[in-house]
Formats: structure tokens, C-alpha cells, sequence
């Protein structure tokens, strides 16, 4: 028995290239034919006056640039050519967007509707800012900045502080001679008694500035941050309660390496410049407008 060979089927390997071949043809089709459908109404296009524009709503241009682009939009999007119906679909929605907008300001709507006018705002610092936030600082821009603004980029300070409350008939002069005994450098767990307790609720740990302010208020951390190790400071509540506050450790700021803190560096730098191109713009506007201020609010406190 012979056996035969079936050579009239493609191999798989065979079958690849020419899968291939017609999925370019396909894709190369379609590009072509989308280019087509754009180059009939580009070409329509072209005809009009470019000083021109494609329509005016209540006196105000609809610009011509912008209309052929949201045509060019709609082709790109249909499979089919387009149509005079399509384009002046286009044209009349963006007549339409217009009027609503331009009844919007007759209405008032960005001095009554809150979201409208925060819309509005946004849409202008962003304008504003646009070339500032995209403005690409050279290294010695960077390090001048980073020298110049080092207090951004210090590790932030640190602070231990123990508080003793004092209690009983005469609690400041007992807050006194405690102040005295801490001073002179007792240990603090050797002054307690049952009239001298530590406050747990503070930690015994080093703390930042504003986590400490939370727990001891902000005239003590103020005065800790202006002290060396070993201050104290008397506080009076009243004739039957005081304390007193211990700096007992003190970790300073110091400045992080360029290298380290380079991307903040960039960062900072850049919203410098946003908010110094807002600042001019809105001093600008100032300039520019009448501005008449009736009353001042007062504020007691």
C-alpha cells in the first residue's frame, strides 16, 4: 500500500502570512476610506472665506476653526460619507451651546448657581496657570530654590515633653516647688504623690510641633520650641490645679540632601510659579476693574 500526500491544503505556516496580508489590506482600506470621507468635507471646507465666520449668535462669532473640527469629529465617527444634513447638525448644535451659554450669563447663572461659578473659577486658574505648571525647571533653578526656601525641606522638629499636674489647697505654690525640685534634677517619677500625677494621656515620646499642640495647647508648645532641654514652665488653672510642663528631648531640624528631597524640591517650585502667575493675573484684574467696597465686616476676637 502507498501512501499518498495531500498537497492541495496549505500549511499552517502557509496559512499565516496570508491572514496577515488581508487583515493590512482590511485596515489599510478603512484608513483609506476614512481619509476619503474627511476629504470630501475638508474640501467643501476649504471654499470658505477663513476670515469668515460659520455663523454669528446675537453678534458673537462661531468660530470656524472649532466647527470644522467637531465636523471632522463626526467623520471620523460614521462609516458612511457625510452629508450636508450632518454638517449642519454640527453647526446647529454649536448654535444652539451658544444660546444656552449666552442665556446662562443673561440669567445671572455664575453669580446664583455656586457649582456654575466654581466651574468658571476653576477654568480660569487653570488658564492662568497652565504655563507655569508645564514649565520644566533647569537643576541650578531647582538648587537655587532648594537654598533659598531650605526651611520647606528641613526634617521637621521634634519634641518630648512631660507634664506633672499638681493638685490641692495650694496648688500653685506646690506647682512651685515642684518647678524647683524638676530644676534641680530630680527624677520626675521620684516627685510623684498623691497630690503630683504624670499625665499618661500625653505620650512619652518625641512628637511634631503640631501633633504636641493638640495635647498641651499651642502657648506651651510655642515656649517648648523656643527652649532647650531641661525648661520647664508653670501653668495655673486655678487655686486648686496647675502643672507643670518638662522639655525633656529635643530632636532639631535639619536640612535633607538635595538628592533626597529633589521631586518635592520640583514640586514646590512649580507651585510657586502657579501661584505667582495667579497673584499677577488677579492683581491685573484689579487694575483693570472698579471695584467699590460699601462696608467692612468688623470681627471681634
Amino acid at each position: 500500500m502507498t501512501s499518498q500526500n495531500n498537497n492541495n491544503h496549505p500549511s499552517h505556516t502557509e496559512a499565516f502570512p496570508t491572514m496577515f496580508l488581508w487583515l493590512g489590506i482590511l485596515v489599510g482600506s478603512l484608513g483609506f476610506l476614512g481619509s476619503l470621507l474627511w476629504d470630501n468635507v475638508a474640501s467643501s471646507l476649504a471654499t470658505f472665506d477663513q476670515a469668515m465666520p460659520v455663523a454669528t449668535v446675537n453678534g458673537v462669532a462661531i468660530d470656524r476653526d472649532g466647527y470644522i473640527n467637531q465636523v471632522r469629529a463626526l467623520a471620523d465617527d460614521k462609516r458612511n460619507p457625510l452629508t450636508n444634513l450632518d454638517a449642519d447638525f454640527v453647526l446647529q448644535r454649536i448654535i444652539e451651546e451658544e444660546l444656552l451659554v449666552q442665556r446662562g450669563l443673561e440669567v445671572l447663572l455664575p453669580q446664583t448657581d455656586r457649582q456654575t461659578r466654581g466651574t468658571i473659577v476653576s477654568a480660569m486658574i487653570s488658564m492662568v496657570t497652565a504655563d507655569a505648571n508645564s514649565y520644566q525647571p533647569s537643576e541650578r533653578e531647582l538648587r537655587t530654590y532648594y537654598e533659598e526656601n531650605s526651611g520647606y525641606f528641613q526634617k521637621t522638629e521634634r519634641l518630648r515633653v512631660r507634664k506633672l499636674d499638681v493638685s490641692g489647697a495650694d496648688a500653685e505654690a506646690s506647682a512651685s516647688a515642684l518647678e524647683q525640685a524638676v530644676l534641680g534634677g530630680e527624677s520626675l517619677e521620684s516627685l510623684l504623690d498623691t497630690h503630683i500625677t504624670i499625665d499618661r494621656y500625653l505620650p512619652d515620646a518625641l512628637l511634631p510641633p503640631l501633633k504636641l499642640r493638640e495635647y498641651i495647647g499651642p502657648t506651651p508648645t510655642l515656649a517648648m520650641m523656643n527652649a532647650q532641654v531641661g525648661y520647664t514652665q508653670m501653668v495655673v488653672k486655678n487655686a486648686q490645679q496647675a502643672s507643670v510642663y518638662y522639655l525633656a528631648e529635643k530632636e532639631a531640624g535639619e536640612l535633607r540632601p538635595f538628592p533626597e528631597v529633589r521631586e518635592l524640591v520640583e514640586s514646590e517650585f512649580i507651585r510657586t510659579r502657579s501661584d505667582t502667575a495667579l497673584r499677577d493675573y488677579l492683581e491685573w484684574l484689579k487694575k483693570r476693574a472698579e471695584i467699590e467696597v460699601f462696608s467692612n465686616v468688623q470681627v471681634n476676637g
